[in-house]
């Protein structure tokens, strides 16, 4: 009995469950693969190189995008919320302190609202949110900053700005797991005093050690300083993100509550 050449092709087309593996998981499931990871470390050692393949339409065919991997971090610390979105979580704890302490709306009668829940489902917003409102403040950091070798173009740019913070964001993913400790406030505060420096200093050697190093050997102090200046753009960045997300997670979480 002969094949029908068409269900032949369909049948030469169909995927191997064998060539499946757990980098088609993390594929599937963040957008991240064996290839993300490679990029990342690359971002690590060798920042040049992957700012280099930025240059390329298809990164060389050896990198994954810097938004695609920027995105999938962001898509692992939405599915760790379970970490510092839980009823007892350090973040959680501090939150409710500050609401009882600070902001004592149990005990004004228009609203009804549990501290606690309240400060889950505020948890819960903001990762939902923050992706959504970092994409346009890093889109005008881009914009702005122009001082990169070669005069790129805004694409290329948004390439380099999405690029450079991926080693921080990936240190924030690799350090969310400590919070399953039981840690006080007062470890909360000494945690932030430690990372907030660290992100800013890898933000800052990223792009020094990146685009920047393109730039004549002999100006290796404006280098330097055009680094430092990008960091202090997503610091500033981060702060115009945060406030609206936090503003919008705010009447969101609020909203049921209302009471008339």
């Amino acid at each position: 009995m002969s094949i029908d050449p068409l269900e032949a092709e369909i049948v030469k087309a169909q995927p191997r469950a064998s060539r499946l593996g757990f980098d088609s998981v993390l594929e599937d499931m963040f957008g991240l693969n064996i290839r993300a990871l490679k990029s990342i470390g690359t971002l690590f050692r060798r920042p040049a190189a992957y700012f280099d393949a930025a240059r390329d339409r298809d990164w060389l065919q050896r990198f994954t995008p810097s938004f695609r991997i920027w995105l999938g971090l962001y898509a692992l610390l939405a599915a760790m919320r379970f970490i510092y979105g839980g009823e007892t979580s350090p973040m959680v704890e501090h939150m409710v302190t500050q609401m009882e302490t600070e902001a004592p709306f149990s005990e004004d009668d228009r609203f009804t609202l549990d501290n606690r829940q309240f400060a889950v489902d505020m948890y819960k917003w903001l990762f939902v949110l923050l992706p959504f409102v970092f994409l346009p403040t890093y889109a005008v950091v881009a914009f702005l900053f122009r001082s990169f070798p070669g005069q790129p173009g805004f694409v290329l740019r948004l390439r380099y700005v999405f690029s450079t913070v991926i080693p921080s964001t990936a240190l924030i993913v690799a350090t969310t797991p400590v919070l399953l400790l039981p840690l006080t406030v007062e470890h909360m505060f000494a945690m932030s005093v430690m990372i907030f420096p660290l992100i800013f200093a890898l933000d800052m050697l990223t792009a020094y050690r990146g685009p920047l190093s393109k730039l004549d050997n002999s100006r290796a102090g404006v280098s330097l300083g055009l680094a430092v200046l990008l960091s202090v753009a997503y610091l500033f960045a981060t702060f115009a993100a945060s406030f609206p997300a936090m503003i919008i997670a705010l009447i969101a979480n609020m909203s049921p509550t209302v009471g008339g």
